[in-house]
Parts: C-alpha cells; structure tokens; sequence
C-alpha cells in the first residue's frame, strides 16, 4: 500500500465522512465549515472509489468511448423523422426523450444524440428567423430545409389553431410510418 492509499483510507474512516451501500459521502456539516479541506476530500473520496471499483472506471471509459466516437448519421430520412416528431410534438419545449421515444428502434437513437441534433436544430431556427432568443421560438416554425415536407405542412396547420393542444402517439407514429414508406418507395 502506498503512502496514497493509506492517507485515503485514513481520512475515509474519519468521522467527516459517512459511507452508505459501499460508497462514501462528505458529512455536509464539515462541507459548510471546512470548505478547502472538503474539497479535497473529494478527490479521495473519488478517486478510491474509482480505484476500489473496476467495473465503474470501466464503465466510465465505455460511457466516454460512446461519447467520442459516434458511429450514428444524421442522413435525409433521419433528418426528417426527427423534424416531423419535433413538429408534432412542438418544438418550442419538446425533451430529447419525448422524441426518442417515436424514432424507430434500430436507429438506436440516444437522448445525447437527439439532444444534439434539437440543439442544432433550435439554432437554425433561431439563425433563420431572426430570432433573441430560445424563447422566442414558435411551435410553427421550421427550418427552411424541412417547409416542403407535407407531414410538416399539415402539423403546422394545427399548431396555428389556437385550440390545438397536442397529437396523439398513434397520429405521430403515423407520420414517421408514412415517412419512412415514402422513402423505401423513392
């Protein structure tokens, strides 16, 4: 053991620490009136339980592997599927969950990813219209790339009545259905 080790394990067995189901926390206490020193405490704490724990470093690199290295392209069928759920489901406050949860499966999709591409997605409209902010965002608005699909025509048509409140899951799997058949047809 080296001296590393054994001034970690030291300071994980003081009282300044509570360790609950194989991990340890910081008494919050000791956080308020030793900031520094909880600090620092932190990175032991961390970093021996990275150490005692392979499977979670393991996983921490496969989770950074994933990240750096995405296999996935956004091609035209994609690209659409994602702006016609986004349409539907309204683009000003829709979550990448929401989304995923209408994109076909074996796109293997992650909420990381579509959370990119909405990002994007949002500051091309921003970009086009003109717009502050964000928060100005309408749920009738589309990148320009995206106005001649007819699935977006006729989502924007109801987003325009002030009336409308949402789709339905079956009226948005229609559309994505429909999509992805007119492409296999092209």
């Amino acid at each position: 053991m080296d001296d590393y080790d054994s001034y970690s394990q030291q300071l994980l067995s003081q009282t300044t620490t509570v360790q609950v189901r194989g991990e340890h926390y910081i008494d919050l206490e000791y956080i308020f009136t030793n900031f520094t020193e909880a600090y620092n405490l932190s990175g032991i704490i961390i970093s021996s339980q990275f150490k005692n724990l392979p499977s979670c470093r393991k996983q921490y690199h496969l989770d950074e592997e994933i990240l750096n290295k995405s296999s996935f392209q956004w091609n035209s069928l994609k690209s659409q599927c994602f702006a016609v759920v986004a349409t539907a489901l309204g683009i000003q406050k829709v979550k990448p969950v929401s989304i995923q949860r209408y994109m076909p499966s074996e796109w293997n999709l992650s909420p990381i990813i579509i959370g990119n591409h909405l990002q994007k997605y949002r500051l091309t409209l921003i970009k086009e219209q003109l717009l502050q902010s964000g928060s100005d965002i309408q749920n009738t608005m589309v990148p320009t790339k995206f106005k001649e699909i007819v699935a977006i025509k006729e989502i924007i048509g109801y987003w325009q009545d002030n009336l409308f409140v949402e789709f339905s899951y079956q009226q948005i799997q229609s559309y994505v259905q429909s999509l992805i058949m007119e492409f296999k047809s092209e």
